[in-house]
């Protein structure tokens, strides 16, 4: 599905982008057209390699992946884990390609998907996601349930799905909900239900990123320090010391403790060897995300606190902010049934554990996935045109019988 791709990458435009010296120097120990295995010493490195496809799972990726990792979390060889994309793009979620041609197998894809997000959650070896370019959706899902979920000023998330007639799947809006619970501006409904980006900035300030790091190649340093730690050496605390020093931005749940930092330049000098040619520019000014302005963070609470996706076009369509019109345009793009679910899909994950919000995610996209919107924007797509855009009268026509149906777990 070119058209995702193009979501992701601004327009179709792929920035110009030079492969890191890390991708030149791995030993690839198995390579398909989806994805490569890289063998470093104590290290596997997983790159996902179809950027014209946004590096999209479909069943058969998902599967392999999740193979993959549980056999390595049992390999006493294998210490740590890395999963990147190739190009400017981490992963955009679904195969949307596949799905369209394989509706009838939408719930296996799910069910896939879910494993592997549940795989990443749980995994016992460090696994560090490097989220270096644009993400959509599930995407997100994958990458900020592991332990080492790393961004940069170069990363860009957003949730394409409901342009589709779709909706995010896995932990995604259980994750989205929470952060929105937690900082009290639901930057995640805004996402999820007008396609805004998300700033590796905002990833970090939501709670959904553990690190934020430099662009310009401290990613492969990542990775070639973990390669001179063996199977005795406490991986997943050295990692922590390691970043720590070397990140312009930390979860504080990572963060050291007092004695860890009054030894962190003893036990953690030259685990990077700046000397070597690499430069990291750690010094530049903070910077400030669109979104945290007072005016914007106001309106985003005032806007999607709304209880229904009528309530929040209606204030959306009625305001004179300069952001308001891309909201309404980013409504209007997505199907009203997908718009509707996606909303529903929040307020039936509060309070509920990550599995079971996962599990009605996975209901509900398989629904939607042999619905008529979807049947309806993948026309569109093939044929190049963009769908009329949802209407206030196309949100009230939905009743609501048809959106309590797919969310029927009986």
């Amino acid at each position: 599905f070119s058209r995702v791709a193009r979501i992701l990458n601004g327009g179709g435009q792929l920035k110009s982008w030079q492969l890191h010296r890390l991708q030149s120097t791995v030993a690839s120990v198995e390579t398909t057209e989806k994805y490569t295995i890289g063998d470093l010493p104590g290290v596997r490195v997983v790159a996902l390699q179809r950027p014209e496809e946004a590096n999209s799972l479909d069943v058969d990726l998902a599967r392999k992946l999740e193979s993959r990792l549980a056999l390595w979390e049992e390999n006493v060889i294998v210490n740590a884990v890395i999963l990147r994309g190739k190009k400017d793009v981490f992963c955009g979620g679904v195969d949307l390609d596949w799905l369209s041609e394989h509706r009838d197998q939408a719930e296996d894809l799910y069910a896939a998907l879910n494993d592997l997000y549940s795989r990443v959650a749980n995994y016992r070896k460090p696994l560090i996601t490097m989220l270096d370019g644009n993400i959509g959706g599930g995407g997100l899902g994958l990458a900020a349930n592991s332990a080492f979920c790393m961004v940069t000023d170069e990363t860009r998330f957003t949730v394409p799905e409901p342009n589709f007639g779709l909706v995010p799947d896995g932990p995604l809006i259980h994750m989205l909900g929470a952060s929105d619970a937690v900082t009290g501006v639901p930057y995640g409904r805004l996402a999820s239900l007008c396609g805004a980006t998300l700033e590796g900035h905002d990833l970090c300030s939501m709670g959904l990123a553990s690190y934020m790091v430099a662009h310009n190649g401290i990613m492969d340093d990542v990775a070639e320090y973990l390669t001179g730690l063996d199977e005795k050496s406490n991986v997943r605390e050295s990692l922590k010391k390691a970043l720590s020093l070397h990140s312009q931005w930390q979860s504080e749940t990572d963060e050291m403790s007092e004695v860890d930092k009054l030894m962190r330049d003893e036990t953690v000098a030259g685990l990077f060897d700046l000397g070597s040619g690499s430069t990291y520019n750690f010094d530049v000014a903070e910077k400030t995300s669109p979104l945290s302005s007072p005016d914007m963070q106001k309106a985003i609470k005032d806007v999607f606190s709304k209880k229904s996706v009528e309530e929040i076009y209606e204030h959306v369509e009625a305001m004179e902010a300069p952001w308001a019109q891309e909201w309404l345009t980013g409504l209007q793009r997505s199907p009203p049934v997908a718009l509707k679910a996606t909303l529903r899909l929040f307020e039936e994950s509060e309070g509920r554990s990550s599995e079971d919000s996962m599990a009605l995610s996975q209901l509900v996209a398989g629904r939607l996935a042999r619905a008529t919107e979807f049947d309806l924007t993948v026309t569109h797509a093939l044929a190049g045109t963009d769908r009329p855009g949802t209407t206030l009268a196309d949100l009230r026509a939905v009743p609501d019988d048809e959106i309590d149906a797919l969310f029927d777990r009986a």
